[in-house]
């Protein structure tokens, strides 16, 4: 059975003392993470020679007390979640955004797609230029619409719809 040293149970102490103050089924990964930094801190701290209780002192103190690590732990992971719900909320904008052209591009097609029907009906246009105008941005919007919401279910409300 290997004895630890003063240096492991120190930092052992320290982690678990952080760790009880996050919820548990986040505690094994930052665990992993803290004994990580620490550990880096300590290897840069020491250069060549073996770290002492004094480099892992100065570390722990640059650290803070176990109450100041857990806390900075949840200003980072807060801060994490805050810019991935800005990423989303930014990737819904443009999403309408293009929902809103293609719907404007769709109207348009429609109007050129009736006048050239109404046109070939009513013998004042000979020509099917605005027929197939038409016919052409109708395809083109619908194939954009599918590509923009493949792999979304449209059919549903957003309240039916798994996050």
């Amino acid at each position: 059975m290997e004895v630890k040293s003063y240096i492991a149970r120190k930092i052992d102490r320290y982690v678990e003392l952080v760790i009880c103050q996050l919820p548990r089924n986040e505690r094994k990964e930052a665990k992993a993470r803290l004994e990580n930094n620490i550990y880096a801190m300590l290897e840069s701290a020491a250069g060549d020679r073996m770290p002492d209780s004094q480099d892992l002192q100065e570390i722990l103190r640059e650290l803070g007390t176990p109450d100041q690590t857990a806390a900075a732990y949840y200003v980072v992971k807060n801060r994490k979640e805050e810019v991935r719900r800005e990423r989303r909320r930014e990737a819904v904008r443009s999403t309408d955004t293009l929902m809103l052209v293609l719907r404007a591009f769709m109207i348009v097609s429609f109007v050129l797609l009736f006048c050239g029907l109404s046109g070939l009906i009513l013998h004042t246009v000979s020509n099917v230029g605005m027929l197939f105008a038409g016919c052409a941005m109708a395809l083109a919007v619908q194939f954009i619409r599918e590509i923009v919401l493949m792999g979304k279910n449209d059919h549903f409300p957003r309240r039916h719809r798994k996050v």
